[in-house]
């Protein structure tokens, strides 16, 4: 019996969002609600769509058990010691392979992973109403989860760009490492925005929740009854504390800086202003001003005489027909 079958009222939820922009923070506080089936941290489902669709069917299972299920749930992970010991590995194993079966359909081997988390973790029930990922960089695969999952719904996470770029160079100069270039974030976030404001104004209108992490940071209660509301769920305390491992463990935060949270904070709000240079600042407003308007993020530079680079916007031109030529290569593949 398929999932659809035994919980017909079992609907997807996807949380949208590119790296550093809260998400991670909104997917905890979900974590523990009694009628979510939240996944354990980003999906890589979509990022190894490509490998996935180069595999003869009878390969698939495997791999994704390597790369979805092996990297988290294993012994020797310090994220499975920290958060998900409660769940035993051998039995989630188990239980997928039963239910995959020899079904080797992309969204069946999906929904098959969430069915055994579900069953490994005790929390898929009948009252369970949505299953929960969070997926980054999802603009070139969002339809294609539409319409394996037409029945989804979605919450996109935006953040100030200046303070996404701000984490970038924090996390990066940390970490010894070259900093993230400007025009990254300006292809990245721009990207991610124009796909929100697409589905938001068009077939995904009623569908779709788009959140500032600025909103839920300092207007958490009115925030988070507008995602009750949305999602048509109890109104738990529980959302209102970041989880892991569902619910069992309270999470304390992942800020580039390190700093660690007991509570849902607005001190990562515009830290862009101490962090960025007065040209980055310049060249991320210009470049991403429609946008900015767009979600009501005012600019420090209004009339600010900077001038796009013009090497900057041929690099993004070619990213973007670059990644669309890849992503139709990957659709073509699929059946």
């Amino acid at each position: 019996m398929s999932l659809d079958t035994k919980y017909p009222n079992l609907k997807k939820l996807h949380i949208l969002s590119i790296h550093r922009s809260g998400s991670t923070l909104f997917q905890s506080l979900l974590d523990g609600h009694p009628e979510l089936i939240v996944d354990i941290a980003d999906s890589k489902f979509f990022d190894k769509l490509p490998e996935l669709v180069s595999l003869n069917p009878s390969e698939r299972v495997g791999y994704f058990k390597k790369i979805i299920i092996n990297y988290i749930f294993n012994e020797n992970s310090k994220y499975y010691q920290d958060f998900l010991s409660h769940i035993d590995i051998d039995q989630l194993h188990e239980n997928f392979d039963q239910l995959v079966s020899n079904n080797y359909n992309y969204p069946q081997i999906y929904k098959a992973y969430f069915e055994a988390l579900g069953n490994s973790s005790k929390i898929i029930n009948e009252n369970s109403k949505y299953i929960v990922d969070k997926i980054l960089k999802n603009e070139l695969y969002c339809d294609l989860m539409i319409k394996w999952w037409p029945n989804s719904k979605i919450i996109y996470i935006c953040r100030d760009p200046r303070d996404v770029y701000a984490s970038y160079k924090i996390r990066d100069i940390k970490n010894s490492r070259t900093v993230t270039k400007v025009d990254a974030l300006v292809y990245t976030w721009g990207n991610s925005v124009k796909n929100a404001i697409r589905l938001a104004n068009g077939y995904m209108k009623n569908n779709i929740l788009v959140l500032r992490y600025e909103d839920l940071v300092e207007n958490k209660e009115s925030i988070i009854k507008s995602v009750a509301n949305f999602l048509n769920i109890k109104l738990n305390d529980i959302l209102f504390i970041p989880t892991k491992g569902n619910g069992k463990i309270k999470w304390l935060g992942n800020a580039a800086s390190g700093r660690k949270k007991t509570t849902i904070d607005s001190l990562e709000k515009e830290k862009y202003k101490r962090v960025l240079t007065l040209n980055e600042i310049g060249a991320i407003e210009q470049n991403l001003k429609k946008e900015m308007n767009y979600l009501n993020y005012s600019l420090d530079k209004e009339d600010t005489k900077f001038i796009p680079n013009l090497s900057l916007k041929t690099k993004n031109f070619l990213r973007k027909h670059r990644d669309k030529h890849y992503h139709n290569n990957i659709l073509k593949k699929i059946k």
